[in-house]
């Protein structure tokens, strides 16, 4: 993977929370590395790796998959199912509807007569 990022080039299928959280551990063995060997510049670089963990960790602990997080949102809902019987046009309108796009107010017309079962 570091040898296509020299290249220019990376794969669209890496899992990037792995590869951060193997960088931790490489991190968190060179803070520990540094730290043992004493003297100044040992102290500097355990100082310059361990800000460098706490990036890591931050990063990681701030990234969210987004396939977890939608499956979470989706255990949240809940489907409701109203099972009661709905009204039908005519009776939502007392049988006062018409077909014409254009009725002329004048002359309503009443199709709840023409419907089958009225």
């Amino acid at each position: 993977m570091l040898a296509q990022l020299r290249q220019g080039g990376l794969q669209r299928d890496i899992d990037h929370t792995r590869v951060l959280r193997q960088a931790r551990g490489v991190l968190a063995c060179r803070v520990a590395e540094a730290a043992l060997q004493g003297g100044t510049t040992a102290a500097q670089s355990a100082v310059q790796f361990a800000g460098a963990l706490r990036v890591i960790d931050h990063i990681i602990n701030n990234s969210v998959d987004p396939n977890v997080s939608m499956v979470d949102e989706l255990q949240q809902m809940q489907i409701v199912q109203d099972t009661a019987r709905l009204p039908t046009i005519a009776e939502l309108t007392d049988g006062n509807v018409t077909v014409d796009m254009n009725p002329d107010p004048a002359e309503p017309r009443v199709i709840s007569e023409d419907l089958p079962g009225s």
